[in-house]
């Protein structure tokens, strides 16, 4: 298990589904684990995947974007199916207030059979990738749902703003 703002995430295996299981808060500190865990899986050696969100104590908007930039991915592309398992209150609100809760899909049985668990491992984001990670889930998240436009619209603009080149002094 990692320290500081690192939360542990196990990934589970029960045959064609793959279950990840954050336990804490899951925010943009896991995002970048979760996105190379999921560009990993292959269709059809995995047909679902579920996000155990019983034990996550909250969930912020760029984690929230991650899922729903899977979701929406997902439907274009053919990638395996996208299930919230039994989400805790906080992060069902969390959703709610965001918009998004009813674009994914949530259930409350796991898969059954075996599941063979592992840490998923962390590694740490390289600032630009990072970058465009929350840019994307944000994106995503306005994409969802128009009203989320106010709210995270200045989080997008702010973060492209960066990528721009900074005016220079002139020279004389």
């Amino acid at each position: 298990m990692a320290g500081g703002t690192q939360i542990p995430v196990a990934i589970g295996r029960c045959g064609t589904h793959v279950i990840l299981k954050p336990t804490g808060r899951c925010c943009l500190t896991i995002c970048g684990d979760v996105r190379r865990c999921l560009m990993s899986l292959r269709t059809p050696v995995t047909t679902d995947i579920y996000f155990d969100l019983s034990e996550a104590a909250g969930i912020d908007s760029t984690f929230t974007g991650l899922l729903v930039s899977i979701a929406i991915r997902r439907k274009e592309a053919n990638l395996p199916a996208v299930h919230l398992l039994s989400p805790s209150r906080s992060v069902r609100e969390a959703l709610s207030s965001m918009h998004v809760l009813a674009l994914l899909h949530t259930c409350t049985q796991a898969p059954a059979g075996p599941i063979e668990w592992q840490d998923l491992p962390h590694t740490p984001e390289a600032p630009e990738p990072m970058r465009e990670l929350i840019v994307d889930a944000h994106e995503s998240l306005i994409q969802a749902d128009p009203r989320n436009a106010a709210e995270f619209g200045p989080v997008v603009a702010g973060l492209r703003q960066q990528d721009q080149p900074q005016d220079s002094a002139a020279e004389p």
